[in-house]
C-alpha cells in the first residue's frame, strides 16, 4: 500500500519530509488552585510534506488536486455542486431523480429528458480542463466517461480505457461553461459529475500511475469527494483508515531529477499540507 493517496492517486513523498501534528480543539490550563482545566473537545490531524520530484505537468496537476480545485456534483440532494454550491445557469428538462436506474452512488442522480434535456453550469473552464461523469442511457448500465481537453487536443476514456480523441456529442464547454445535453431519443441519467480546471496526467499507457490517472479514476468504486474536500488513504494513517481532509499547496520548486535512466530537467517538487476536517 502506498504511503499516501489523495482521491486514490498516489503521491510520491520525499524521504524524511513528512511532519505530523495533532491539533487540539480547546485548551488545557490550571485554575488558581492548581486544578487542571481541560476544554479539549476534539483532536484533528495535520500533515506537512514535500513530494518527490516529478515532471512539471504531473507536479502541477498534483498541486491542483491537493488544493481541491474544481467542482463535483453527487445530485444526492439537489442540482447544486457539493462543497461549493455552484448552481446551474440554464436548463431544460433537467431534474433530480432517485430511481430508474438506481443512482450509481448515493441517493440521487441527474435526469435529462429525451432529446431536449440540457443543463449548463458556469464552471469557468479555460483552454485546459478535465470532465468526468457516470452516464446511463435509458436506465441502462452505468458507464464512466473522462474527457480531457488540452487547448483543443482531446483525449477521452470510457471506464478507464482510452476511447476516442473527441468530446462526446452530449457534452460541450463554451465560454467557460459546461453543458450536458441529451442527444438520444430516451431520457438519460448522469451521476458523480466532476469538472476540473486542469489536465489530469496521461502517459499514453493503460497502466495506472501518478503520471496516468484515467485508469484509476475511470474505475472508482466510490463517489468522488465533495470538492474541495479530499479523501486520503495510505500507510501513514492509523490502521490505514481513510480520512476526509482539505489541503493547500504552499510552495513549488523547480528541480531536475533522474528518472528511467534519463535526466529530466523540467521537474518540480511541491510543499503542501493537509488537515483533517
Amino acid at each position: 500500500m502506498p504511503f499516501l493517496t489523495i482521491n486514490s492517486i498516489t503521491l510520491p513523498i520525499a524521504l524524511g519530509s513528512s511532519a505530523y501534528d495533532r491539533k487540539k480543539i480547546g485548551e488545557m490550563t490550571r485554575a488558581i488552585d492548581g486544578t487542571i482545566l481541560k476544554t479539549v473537545t476534539a483532536i484533528k490531524n495535520e500533515w506537512q510534506m514535500t513530494t518527490a520530484p516529478k515532471i512539471a505537468t504531473t507536479a502541477e496537476a498534483l498541486a491542483s488536486l491537493v488544493d481541491g480545485e474544481g467542482y463535483s456534483w453527487s445530485f444526492d440532494v439537489d442540482l447544486y455542486s457539493d462543497g461549493k454550491g455552484l448552481g446551474k445557469s440554464a436548463s431544460t428538462g433537467a431534474t433530480r431523480t432517485t430511481a430508474s436506474p438506481a443512482p450509481k452512488f448515493g441517493a440521487g442522480q441527474l435526469n435529462l429528458a429525451a432529446t431536449t434535456g440540457t443543463i449548463t453550469y458556469p464552471t469557468n473552464l479555460g483552454s485546459y480542463w478535465t470532465v468526468m461523469v457516470w452516464r446511463s442511457i435509458n436506465a441502462g448500465a452505468w458507464n464512466h466517461w473522462i474527457v480531457r481537453n488540452s487547448n483543443g487536443t482531446v483525449l477521452s476514456w470510457l471506464n478507464g480505457v482510452a476511447d476516442a480523441a473527441a468530446i462526446p456529442s452530449w457534452m460541450s464547454v463554451a465560454a467557460g461553461s459546461l453543458t450536458l445535453a441529451n442527444t438520444s431519443g430516451t431520457a438519460d441519467q448522469y451521476d458523480d459529475l466532476v469538472a476540473l480546471p486542469y489536465l489530469i496526467p496521461s502517459d499514453g499507457t493503460a497502466t495506472a500511475s501518478v503520471d496516468n490517472w484515467a485508469p484509476t479514476w475511470g474505475t472508482l468504486t466510490a463517489a468522488f469527494p465533495a470538492l474541495p474536500k479530499l479523501s486520503i488513504g495510505g500507510t501513514m494513517l492509523r490502521n490505514s483508515v481513510a480520512l476526509t481532509v482539505q489541503g493547500e499547496t504552499t510552495r513549488m520548486k523547480n528541480m531536475g531529477f533522474q528518472s528511467g535512466g534519463a535526466w529530466q530537467a523540467n521537474g518540480k517538487t511541491m510543499d503542501f499540507r493537509i488537515e483533517e476536517v
